[in-house]
């Protein structure tokens, strides 16, 4: 594992973890939104069934944000969903520089008609921002050194360490089960060196 990653292991501890009560009624307390509430289809839903697992069963890993609504790049209030690429194992040789890399090559697809069947798929869902994707793999083409994926998560602002997106890179909690829901570590369980890089947009 990444030693970064180690470090975060070690602030919130190994599976199947427990968490105080103001824990679990501040950090971990994620609301629906009202267009949320609204839209029962959207398979956003599917990350708040998994939520309550993720925390406690979670594997830390990197993941870099490939797009996102463009209300999470400034202060605001509310939460938004996100496509990000990820590997679930936390392997050491894929590093924050390597997955943004890897996002920005994906962010490419979006409004293409790739004629390579692996990368349809992809493309068809970063073109369609409405759309949700969960575990899609990244072919081995982009990502040769290790397995990869893209899921949707939702960006909740109160685990960031300023509120919004200023890095592209950062810490999440992956399904234990499968590479598909995943949620960001809260920035509570960040080394303070981490929150600052963030705070700073160099990572």
């Amino acid at each position: 594992m990444h030693s970064t990653l180690q470090l975060c292991q070690e602030k919130i501890g190994a599976a199947p973890r427990r968490f105080s009560m103001w824990q679990r009624m501040t950090l971990l307390r994620v609301p629906q939104s009202l267009w949320m509430q609204h839209n029962t289809e959207d398979q956003i839903n599917d990350y708040f069934r998994d939520l309550p697992r993720l925390f406690s069963h979670g594997r830390i890993a990197w993941g870099a944000v490939i797009m996102a609504n463009p209300a999470l790049f400034e202060a605001g209030r509310g939460n938004h969903p996100a496509a990000i690429v990820f590997c679930p194992t936390g392997a050491e040789e894929v590093s924050p520089k390597y997955l943004s890399y890897l996002a920005r090559l994906l962010y490419s697809l979006a409004g293409t008609e790739p004629v390579d069947k692996e990368l349809i798929q992809l493309a068809r869902h970063l073109t369609d921002q409405m759309s949700r994707i969960y575990g899609v793999p990244v072919p081995i083409k982009f990502s040769p050194i290790a397995e990869c994926f893209v899921s949707t998560t939702l960006i909740v602002r109160r685990h960031l360490p300023n509120g919004f997106l200023s890095g592209s890179c950062l810490p999440f909690l992956v399904n234990d089960r499968a590479p598909s829901t995943l949620t960001i570590l809260p920035s509570f369980f960040w080394p303070d060196w981490l929150k600052e890089q963030w705070k700073a947009g160099t990572i």
